[in-house]
């Protein structure tokens, strides 16, 4: 099991984000935005002086956590976008030795409500144009739940949808605080037990009784629990701390540079010592 990160809720510069992975001893990195942008998106140029970072760093990045189906593009923006997205990151990722491409499962429109059977047919057509062209480039689309998309937060229809595209090239994410009401915990546990053997990345946060986003092994998510069904089921992925403590980056709530850093080492620290408590027993 590979320890990984979203780095850019340590800081928005890619110097700030690895600075606090060797921090924490990790030698992972998930790489979403650097500098307010998505490291798909950012220039050439742009994108040269992060992997050389990376890279003179010794860091190896477990994953892209794209834009592409994902929050800010519905199922009724231009498809030629998310195309566009993913075709620009093969090259990124293959030059970083990346493998896994965060998706999600085109989230609707804010405030409007979309028909059902148009929902799941578009966003099982986006998905399943995408995951083609994954598998002719070597690279696997890994799908968030979160509750604009299509899935929602629904375990059945994650596994619909991936048993739907039936390829290697698509597989499931489960972020295990991605999940709302009183039950949460109980509803993350169910779902990788249903979902394991589609589960190819891991998001680890916590999530407090009220809803709000908690400590690490300090909220109603069993972490310990589920990172020891990880360890038994022999899962060799990566699972990538994304603390929604002091940033959340698809609202824009970011806090001080400061705040931002030493709230990622905290929650760093904490995730290490419950996974270092689980590979012990």
């Amino acid at each position: 099991m590979k320890v990984s990160g979203i780095a850019d809720e340590a800081g928005a510069g890619i110097a700030a984000q690895l600075r606090a992975h060797r921090e924490l001893g990790w030698r992972c990195i998930d790489l979403r935005a650097v500098d307010g942008t998505n490291v798909t998106s950012v220039s050439d140029a742009a994108f040269d002086r992060i992997a050389v970072a990376v890279e003179d760093a010794g860091m190896e990045v477990t994953n892209f956590a794209s834009g592409v189906c994902c929050w800010g593009r519905s199922v009724r923006d231009d498809f030629a976008l998310d195309v566009a997205e993913l075709r620009r990151a093969i090259p990124r990722m293959r030059r970083l030795g990346t493998k896994t491409i965060r998706v999600m499962s085109c989230p609707a429109p804010e405030g409007v409500s979309i028909p059902e059977e148009e929902f799941h047919a578009e966003a099982l057509r986006r998905l399943g144009e995408l995951a083609r062209i994954a598998a002719g480039e070597g690279v696997v689309l890994v799908h968030e739940q979160v509750g604009g998309g299509w899935t929602g937060e629904d375990p059945a229809r994650m596994l619909r949808l991936v048993e739907e595209i039936g390829s290697p090239s698509f597989r499931l994410l489960l972020d295990i605080a991605n999940f709302g009401g009183p039950d949460a915990g109980e509803r993350s546990w169910r779902a990788w037990e249903r979902l394991r053997r589609h589960v190819a990345y891991v998001h680890l946060k916590d999530r407090a009784a009220d809803g709000s986003f908690a400590w690490f092994g300090e909220g109603v998510i069993p972490v310990r629990r589920l990172l020891a069904a990880m360890v038994a089921d022999g899962y060799r992925g990566a699972v990538s701390m994304e603390p929604h403590i002091a940033a959340v980056h698809h609202t824009g709530r970011r806090a001080a540079p400061r705040v931002l850093y030493d709230t990622y080492i905290r929650n760093g620290r904490k995730v290490q010592e419950i996974i270092d408590e689980v590979t012990r027993r």
